[in-house]
This record gives C-alpha cells, structure tokens and sequence, in this order.
C-alpha cells in the first residue's frame, strides 16, 4: 500500500491519501484529487513525481513509481501542456 502527498502547483492545496493500492493507476488517482478540489475535468490532468521529475502516464501503476523501501510518493498535480 501506499501513502500519496499530492500538491497544486501553487503549493496552497495538500491533499495525503493513504493506503492506496500499488496497481492503482495516476489516472484513477487524478479523478480523487479532481473530485476533492473541484477541478475542471475538461482539463488534462497529469502528475509529476517530485524526487524524479517524472510526468507519469495516465495509465501508469502508481507502484512502478516508488523507489527503494519507501511506500511514500510526492506528486504535483499539473494541466498537460500537450508539448511533445
């Protein structure tokens, strides 16, 4: 299981999650943190992971993320800016 610090980017909204399970996708999480903050779901949404810098993929298993023995991720919650 795993605990998830979820931030805005203007580092006035903190949202803690525990126990999610590690199959759990960031898109399934995205839709949480949507709900709670009252964000708009006509924006895409994605994370990145703050020890890494990763943007993860909607589709992505949150416990692919996780590094070392710790059970704990650090997320910022972004609008993806569609630039590849």
């Amino acid at each position: 299981m795993l605990t998830l610090e979820i931030h805005d980017p203007t580092g006035f909204l903190d949202l803690t999650l525990e126990d999610i399970p590690e199959s759990t996708t960031a898109a399934e999480v995205c839709g949480r943190v949507l709900d709670e903050w009252s964000l708009s779901r006509e924006v895409d949404w994605r994370f990145r992971e703050k020890r890494t810098n990763t943007l993860l993929m909607p589709e992505q298993q949150l416990g692919e993320c996780v590094h070392g023995a710790s059970r704990r991720l650090d997320l910022t919650i972004l609008p993806h800016a569609h630039v590849d």
